[in-house]
């Protein structure tokens, strides 16, 4: 391991990997309210634990480095201190659950493979899986005992064959007789793509979930962001969605179908055009898939994100990068900054419609185009709008980001005479 200048701790493997740490008496302490997917404030305490064993994610796209760092936040746990309870028996870690979906699939279901590789093929028994849930506040008796993970998260989990009756959400800090703690085994951000251990796993909780390739709901899939324009969208998005309906696309709203649906939707596929969110980490999910991917991005980088993922599962995969994402308006409650994952973002016209003419045989004729432009400056007012009126958390934040947004939006040749008060 070396360190870098912040801290933060980096290692290189050549191939993602996952081991297996058994502990006897560790103690796993509760995500703080303050902890967030770059900064986990929470986990196993224990000087016999390896670093490759905490919570790590790849640095940022736009660092210089590409390196896997620990987000624990090492001090932290070391410094805790307090009342505990003991646990008998023993128990899988399952590492912390993020609030957002996307960081969920991303980063907190890459250790459920340890439950299977364990139960089944050691004969262990596990009392249960320890799960850290994210909560932006602490919670009283009462919260902790009615707390329930949302559905699609506890989907999630029984698809990957953890059962309901494990699940052990921890609100206390407790030490357990026999603890095994996972590594995680794929990285958000990661550039190495899964290994077949782990690939041969997912392709196993396909098989378990009857999620088949020869089932064809649908051959051509857009799935749509549109019911999220103003939580990070690329605007315009509803002229695009009606030029692919008109094509043969089935237009498709993950939000409105469960896990098992969303898999075999994609599974069954033959093309299958994402506006970049959330439901492309559904396809972490997933050992393989036969589509022909093209993802709509709202970020330039956002390929660096997604390359390793589709590369380990996807035979042909393509990104639109023509895009310009414009400065955040969204101010989350208790917070100092704007939420980057909430901004809109504007598509070059021209090079889109080339790139739906080319990549996926789509007719488009200049009325497309031009409804898509007003499309755009209809979403762009929309958002600025939404957002102008809103009460945030941090007015100085907020009046920052818009004069910001206003800033960029008037260096844009189709935004030039836009007329924006402040």
């Amino acid at each position: 391991m070396t360190k870098n200048p912040s801290g933060a701790s980096h290692y290189n493997p050549k191939s993602a990997s996952a081991d297996l740490c058994e502990l006897q008496n560790a103690v796993v302490i509760p995500l703080a309210p303050s902890s967030n997917p770059n900064n986990v404030k929470g986990g196993v305490k224990s000087s016999r634990l390896d670093e490759k064993f905490l919570q790590c994610r790849w640095s940022a796209v736009h660092s210089s480095k590409a390196s896997l760092e620990t987000v624990t936040d090492l001090t932290y746990i070391q410094q805790w201190s307090g009342k505990l309870s003991h646990q008998k028996g023993r128990y899988l870690f399952g590492g912390p659950i993020f609030k957002n979906f996307g960081h969920f699939l991303a980063e907190s279901i890459h250790r459920t493979w340890a439950y299977e590789t364990q139960e089944k093929k050691n004969n262990v028994n596990y009392r249960g899986v320890i799960l850290l849930p994210q909560n932006t506040k602490k919670l009283n008796f009462i919260q902790r005992l009615n707390y329930k993970l949302p559905p699609i998260f506890k989907e999630t989990l029984h698809y990957l064959g953890i059962p309901k009756s494990k699940i052990k959400l921890l609100f206390s800090a407790k030490s357990f007789e026999s603890l095994d703690i996972p590594q995680q085994a794929s990285h958000f951000r990661s550039p190495v793509p899964i290994n077949d251990s782990y690939k041969s796993y997912l392709l196993r909780c396909e098989k378990r979930n009857g999620i088949v390739s020869n089932v064809h709901n649908h051959k051509k899939v857009y799935v749509s962001r549109t019911h999220f324009s103003l939580r990070g969208a690329f605007a315009g998005e509803s002229t695009l969605e009606a030029l692919l309906k008109r094509n043969g696309f089935h237009i498709f709203y993950p939000e409105q179908h469960t896990l098992l649906q969303q898999l075999q939707t994609y599974k069954g596929a033959e093309e299958i055009v994402f506006a970049e969110g959330g439901a492309l980490h559904v396809l972490e999910l997933l050992g393989e898939l036969s589509a022909d991917i093209y993802i709509i991005a709202r970020r330039p980088k956002s390929p660096a994100v997604f390359n390793a993922m589709l590369e380990a599962r996807v035979t042909k995969f393509m990104f639109f990068t023509a895009v310009i994402t414009l400065p955040s308006l969204f101010v989350p409650k208790r917070s100092n900054r704007t939420a980057h994952g909430s901004a809109i973002s504007l598509l070059n016209y021209n090079e889109l419609f080339e790139f739906l003419s080319k990549e996926l045989q789509i007719k488009v004729n200049i009325s497309d185009i031009e409804e898509f432009k007003k499309a755009t400056r209809r979403d762009v007012d929309l958002y600025y709008a939404h957002y102008k009126t809103l009460i945030p958390g941090d007015e100085s934040v907020k009046a920052k980001a818009i004069q910001n947004f206003i800033t960029q939006l008037r260096s844009l040749p189709d935004f030039l005479e836009h007329q924006f008060d402040n």
